[in-house]
C-alpha cells in the first residue's frame, strides 16, 4: 500500500500486474472542470485506487474520492462546505479491446501507457455534486429578509362582504 504524494500520471497496466492500492490526496485547484461548480479551491481531494487485472486481461480500477468542498447555496447565494463524495468501479481497455468496451459499465478506452489521475476521477465527483446546494435546514432563512409593508391594505373583496351581511 502507498501512502506517499499521489503522482500527476500513473501506469495502470504495470500497477494491475502488481494489485498495487493507491491512497494519497490530489490539491483541489488541479481539477479544473470542477472548479466551475465551486466558490474556491482550497482544500484536497482523497484518493484511494485499487488496481487489478481482470478476466481477460482487462485492467480494473475500484476505489473511492472524497473531498470536502465550498459551494454557493441556492437559497442564500453565500458559501456552503458540501461533503462529496464517489465510488470508483473503472475498467480500461486499450484500442485492440474497444469493440467489447460497449458491453462494460464505465469503460475507459486507454489511449497511451500514463494516465492522469485527475482525469480519471474527476467525472465522478463532478456527477456526486448536489444538484442545489444549500445550508441546512433554518440556517440560511436569517441571511433572507422578506420585508411587509404594515400599512393598511384595502382588501377587495370588502365590498362583497358588506353585500353578504345585508
Amino acid at each position: 500500500m502507498s501512502t506517499q504524494p499521489l503522482p500527476e500520471y500513473v501506469a495502470p497496466r504495470l500497477l494491475a500486474e502488481e494489485n498495487v492500492v493507491l491512497e494519497g490526496a490530489i490539491p483541489l485547484s488541479r481539477f479544473s472542470r470542477l472548479a466551475d461548480y465551486l466558490c474556491g479551491g482550497r482544500g484536497d481531494v482523497r484518493v484511494k485506487l485499487q488496481f487489478n487485472q481482470g478476466k481477460g486481461g482487462i485492467l480494473v480500477i475500484g476505489g473511492h474520492v472524497r473531498a470536502d468542498v465550498a459551494m454557493q447555496c441556492q437559497y442564500c447565494l453565500d458559501p456552503v462546505e458540501v461533503a462529496v463524495s464517489a465510488g470508483l468501479d473503472l475498467v480500461l481497455v486499450d484500442s485492440a479491446r474497444a469493440g467489447a468496451a460497449g458491453e462494460l459499465p464505465d469503460a475507459i478506452l486507454l489511449e497511451e501507457d500514463d494516465i492522469g489521475l485527475v482525469s480519471l476521477v474527476e467525472d465522478d465527483l463532478i456527477l456526486s455534486l448536489p444538484m442545489v446546494a444549500r445550508h441546512g435546514s433554518g440556517d440560511c432563512i436569517g441571511n433572507l429578509e422578506y420585508k411587509q409593508d404594515e400599512g393598511p391594505t384595502d382588501n377587495p373583496f370588502a365590498v362583497l362582504e358588506r353585500l353578504k351581511q345585508k
